[in-house]
């Protein structure tokens, strides 16, 4: 029983990150780059 707890956890601390990674790619730059977008298209406007 050992050994299967100890590669679940290996496999929690493994995939952790990665779905930490992901949730970041899909949550974060959304919100970001709405900010860049606006500012982008705002110098577009001006130019």
């Amino acid at each position: 029983a050992t050994a299967v707890v100890k590669t679940l956890w290996v496999l929690l601390i493994a995939l952790l990150p990665v779905l930490g990674v992901i949730i970041w790619a899909i949550a974060g730059p959304r919100c970001r780059a709405g900010a860049r977008g606006a500012g982008s298209t705002k110098s577009a406007t001006g130019s």
